[in-house]
């Protein structure tokens, strides 16, 4: 839910890019945290990095492994 969120709220308002970042790295990390493999979140994953210049990327990578070891010490369900 917040990969797809944080990836319209990317292109429909870029001015909100601080938000998407952290919507879309909690999103990432609780992606890999699931162990998710369902091609729709890949294809959303590829065209948001598309979008993101390289420092955003960095630090969309960064804050998501960040809360991926936040996630580690909770459950999901």
């Amino acid at each position: 839910m917040y990969l797809v969120t944080a990836y319209w709220m990317r292109v429909k308002f870029p001015e909100f890019s601080k938000l998407s970042q952290k919507l879309f790295s909690k999103g990432l990390a609780t992606y890999f945290k699931s162990k998710g493999d369902d091609l729709d979140y890949q294809k959303v994953i590829r065209q948001y990095f598309a979008l993101a210049s390289y420092p955003e990327k960095f630090a969309v990578s960064w804050k998501s492994m960040y809360y991926f070891v936040k996630l580690g010490f909770t459950s999901l369900v």
